[in-house]
């Protein structure tokens, strides 16, 4: 019998085989601090046994702990005040000898400051410093038997981004702007048109900077912009009559065209190729889009968006957070506020709209016109009159191995709904008449997952995608089907 003895390191960096060897002893001589794996297969002229293995790790030298090499600094995100401070991340290899720490010193290169943290068994460093400044980071090593030589490296953080501009730095002893004919062609000065050339450099409050000598839009009078504030008339914008105002941090831009007796004030925005005439723009309201109209005495503000071909007019307010949009109108004594949202060709001349008579409104359309034909074509298709399809969802129920998990969840809640008719068309009543949009939640929640299926008729889809666009029902209509069954048990149990 003979023996074939490898000897390995753990790190798979070297192995060497020694066979056919008749004695039971090796003698080996190994790095320090490093583990062997000794493997040992007998074999004889019948063939060879299962191997033995056994591992050892060798003993550090003696003596203090060698120098640690590779000390690296690499910039980091992930600083709480990013603008201001910088993090960064020391590392370091491993020191020769056993039983070792670390004492990693970091300073600031004015040596204004210095920290020590002690006795450290890792070998990385995390740490958050001020932008701009140079700093030093020294790792020295140490055991039972002394301190080591140490090593050191310096980074530099890199500097703060500079300050955004001042807004509206304006020297308002001075004039803002004057009036000029430069660039304008015959017809348009004998309409009495003239354009605004800036004579002060400001920036407006959305950050656009406006130099000495910059060329903005049309004027009929310099009165029509004031020269106090960071308001300002851009590119081809155009102010068509004498009686309108522009003042405060308004912006007026793109090819908007401005008439009236309109005011565009405080922080308004309007953009695009919107059009104001008469009516008045203000607060932190934004008016854009290629065919949005504000007209008559029609007032937008607050945090309020019109865009798209969406038209304001007559006496209507639209301010909060609302929003009024495709081809909506929104005219007479209308209001529009909170986050409601007029959008399509909905038309409103008249009442009060928020949040939750929007809510209402919407469940009125879909009590009305969609979920009679819901609750009658659930249970035609899966009760009455598509016999196949109730045995198929039966026996999903009775073995849901047999399907999926959704398509089990699926038939489960479609025969809920079913068997419940009488009370789906209760709840749908109740949601009528109440206050805030909370149970219309389970609404949403329901019709989800059932418009997925393509039960439905194809105008169910598109009042889907309308209540999609409502910000509160966004993550509830995106809810899973265990979320459904659950909020569906909710409502049953009440």
């Amino acid at each position: 019998m003979t023996y074939d003895i490898t000897v390995s390191r753990s790190d798979s960096s070297w192995d060497k085989t020694y066979e056919d060897r008749t004695g039971r002893t090796l003698w080996f001589t190994g790095w320090r601090g490093k583990t062997y794996t000794v493997e040992v297969v007998a074999k004889n002229k019948h063939g060879s046994s299962a191997s033995a293995k056994a591992s050892i790790d060798l003993p550090e030298k003696e003596g203090r702990p060698g120098k640690p090499a590779n000390l690296k600094i690499r910039l980091v995100d992930g600083a709480s005040d990013p603008d201001k401070k910088q993090k960064f991340k020391a590392t370091w290899d491993k020191s020769s000898g056993g039983g070792v720490t670390y004492d990693i010193t970091v300073s600031r290169s004015d040596s204004s400051w210095d920290k020590t943290y002690e006795d450290r068994t890792g070998r990385t460093l995390w740490f958050t410093g001020w932008r701009g400044v140079a700093y030093k980071v020294k790792v020295t090593p140490k055991n039972k038997y002394g301190t080591g030589p140490s090593v050191s490296q310096s980074i530099k953080l890199p500097a703060p981004p500079p300050p955004p501009p001042p807004v509206c730095n304006l020297n308002e002893s001075r004039n803002k702007f004057r009036t000029i004919k430069t660039g304008l062609s015959l017809w348009d000065q004998a309409q009495g048109f003239r354009k605004v050339q800036a004579l002060q450099s400001f920036t407006t409050l959305d950050k656009q900077r406006v130099r000495r000598g910059d060329v903005g839009g049309k004027v009929k009078l310099s009165s029509n912009l004031s020269q106090n504030g960071c308001s300002w008339i851009f590119g081809n914008a155009v102010v068509n009559d004498k009686d309108v105002r522009v003042f405060g941090h308004a912006i007026v831009d793109g090819t908007a065209v401005i008439g009236g007796k309109a005011r565009i004030y405080e922080n308004a925005h309007v953009r695009g190729n919107a059009k104001v005439r008469d009516a008045w723009v203000y607060g932190d309201a934004d008016l854009y889009g290629n065919k949005a109209v504000v007209y008559g005495n029609a007032r937008v503000y607050g945090n309020a968006d019109v865009y798209d071909a969406a038209h304001v007019f007559g006496s209507a307010h639209v301010y909060g957070s609302a929003k009024v949009k495709g081809e909506a109108q929104v005219s007479g004594s209308a209001t529009v506020r909170g986050k409601a949202v007029i959008e399509g060709k909905m038309r409103i001349d008249s009442g009060v709209y928020d949040g939750n008579q929007e809510y209402r409104r919407i469940a009125q359309a879909l009590y009305d016109e969609v979920f009679e034909t819901i609750v009658d074509e659930l249970v035609d298709c899966v009760l009455v009159g598509n016999q196949a399809a109730a045995e198929r969802d039966a026996r999903l129920i009775l073995n849901p191995s047999s399907s999926s998990d959704e398509n089990y969840r699926q038939a489960k809640t479609i025969l809920k709904l079913c068997k419940e008719r009488k009370l789906f068309r209760d709840m749908l009543k109740a949601i009528l008449n109440i206050a805030t949009p909370g149970p219309l939640d389970f609404v949403l929640v329901v019709t989800g997952p059932l418009a997925r299926i393509g039960q439905l008729p194809a105008y169910v889809h598109i009042i889907l995608a309308l209540i999609d666009q409502v910000d509160d029902f966004r993550e509830v209509y995106k809810a899973t089907y265990d979320g459904l069954e659950k909020a569906y048990e909710g409502i049953t149990t009440k």
